[in-house]
């Protein structure tokens, strides 16, 4: 836990202890850097300066530079669960979004978006009702940028990151393999919106777990690296729905499997009382408390 107020460090202390893991190559740092002040840009020194960068650094961008990673996510990669905490959603929403992830598998997002007013018809009579999923189909519309197809037309994503077919589908498992090796990786959250890089970290991080419970499992996890995530947005997504997200498990079972997290807020205090006790380093800089 890193906590301070604005213009009190927080950033810089989180690029310093990036910067010295990148030194060993043992660690893999997933982090979103929504003002890029972690990669660098111009005059402002960032880990891209670091003399292990080529090797131990993973830059991915909606316009990468020579030498990195294109942004392009695809839609078929997102799991309903990498939404919670993220986007508001009541029950209602949540039981209709994993009936069209069990009907549709990857393809839900996809059928979602697609206006049928005959399935609409068969879902009500499943109690799933029709203001429902017109209510997801605009968050999640306005989330991943798509426009939503009339009856008979195929939905389409407006946003160069994401895209409802195949484009992409590699990407959150390329993040992943990058952290299993022992790379800092970093997404460049300036040209998207903080949710979206929210729901992209979710989902590689769902990968890392899965694969670390079955390393686990293997009896083969010690051979591991450790894997951490660091969360810009901890009061957030650990407070709204606590445990509810894979980042409020990381909190609680992480490090039974080698994955940590490190939350940065400006106010401890608008974390659940029971988040802080999970988390084993805390590290208070300039505080009103």
């Amino acid at each position: 836990l890193i906590a301070a107020q604005t213009g009190r460090g927080k950033s810089n202390l989180v690029k310093v202890m990036l910067w010295e893991i990148m030194n060993h190559g043992k660690f893999g740092m997933l982090v979103l850097d929504v003002h890029n002040e972690y990669f660098g840009s111009g005059a402002n020194k960032g880990l891209k300066s670091h003399p292990k960068a080529d090797r131990n650094l993973v830059y991915y961008s909606k316009s990468p530079p020579p030498g990195q990673k294109k942004l392009k996510v695809s839609l078929r990669t997102i799991d309903p669960e990498d939404l919670l905490g993220i986007l508001e959603l009541s029950p209602a929403q949540e039981g209709a979004l994993q009936l069209y992830r069990r009907e549709f598998s990857h393809d839900w997002i996809k059928e979602l978006m697609r206006e049928d007013p005959q399935r609409e018809k068969e879902y009500e009579r499943k109690g799933v009702q029709s203001v429902t999923i017109r209510s997801l189909r605009r968050k999640l519309g306005n989330l991943f940028k798509i426009r939503c197809a009339e009856e008979g037309e195929e939905p389409y994503c407006e946003d160069d990151v994401f895209d409802l077919e195949g484009f992409g589908e590699s990407t959150i498992k390329g993040i992943a393999d990058a952290l299993e090796r022992g790379r800092g990786v970093i997404i460049d959250g300036s040209s998207i919106s903080d949710d979206t890089g929210l729901v992209i970290m979710s989902a590689v991080m769902r990968e890392v777990f899965r694969r670390y419970e079955g390393y686990k499992d293997e009896g083969t996890l010690q051979e591991r690296v450790q894997v951490g995530v660091i969360l810009e947005e901890a009061p957030r997504v650990l407070g709204e729905l606590y445990g509810g997200n894979i980042f409020g498990r990381i909190t609680r079972e992480g490090r039974k499997f080698k994955i940590g997290l490190v939350a940065v807020t400006q106010m401890v205090s608008v974390i659940p009382d029971d988040e802080p006790a999970n988390i084993g380093t805390k590290i208070i800089m300039g505080n009103e408390m």
